[in-house]
């Protein structure tokens, strides 16, 4: 009766049900993490602070195989043009500082066929408030209260909204084709999966079973 008895409660369940198949042979895909753009004050305007480049990835991937890494999921965080958390995203653009469209649809390209899949990731349910208007793309509840989340230990960003699910449908459409047009099929979606909310749109209210209707 604690987190690893459900845990393993809940994974027999997705085995039986067939959800999730579980391994003979004991291979595994090795999971990397690679974190691209934050923003810091500088003078006037927001900078740009560079954690990992497109050609850094690329650097790292290759030394990994050439150790004898084959399988690896790789997913890249804070891509985006304007950093982590120019939220959300509704286009392909990559930040210009790490290497822009052309440097990743090349990255892209090297690792077909090399068993390296990479996950461009993209929060598609927070609206940071500061970078993107958000009167009218906010959820609400009945009492026209916006929901808020406050991060008051960032630096630079600190209050973000949740974006209506239907817009969250649109922009994942969207995005999806923008990246489609340069050959990118490999697009992971953040926070969908773990908050969830009945809210208030032009008279009508919304149950959180209609809101996981759009996000699914």
């Amino acid at each position: 009766a604690n987190y690893i008895g459900l845990a393993e409660s809940y994974r027999n369940k997705l085995i039986a049900d067939g959800d999730l198949v579980k391994t003979t042979d004991g291979t595994f895909k090795t999971r990397l993490d690679f974190f691209g753009v934050d923003k810091e004050e500088f003078l006037v305007f927001k900078t740009d602070v560079v954690a990992t480049t497109v050609d850094n990835v690329k650097d790292i991937l290759a030394d990994l195989k050439s150790n004898g890494v084959e399988d690896i999921l790789a997913i890249y965080t804070g891509w985006q043009q304007g950093g982590y958390y120019e939220t959300p995203i509704k286009k392909y653009d990559v930040a210009n500082s790490i290497g822009g469209n052309s440097a990743m649809n090349d990255l892209f390209k090297e690792l077909e066929g090399t068993g390296v899949d990479l996950y461009l990731m993209t929060d598609m349910q927070t609206i940071n408030k500061a970078v993107t208007s958000s009167s009218y793309d906010a959820v609400k509840s009945f009492t026209q209260r916006t929901y808020e989340v406050w991060s008051p230990f960032l630096k630079v960003y600190q209050n973000f909204r949740y974006l209506i699910p239907e817009l969250s449908n649109e922009y994942m459409i969207s995005l999806s084709k923008d990246m489609k047009d340069d050959g990118l099929t490999n697009v992971a979606f953040s926070g969908i999966s773990s908050f969830m909310f009945s809210y208030y749109k032009s008279g009508t209210q919304y149950s959180r079973t209609e809101a996981a209707k759009y996000y699914t």
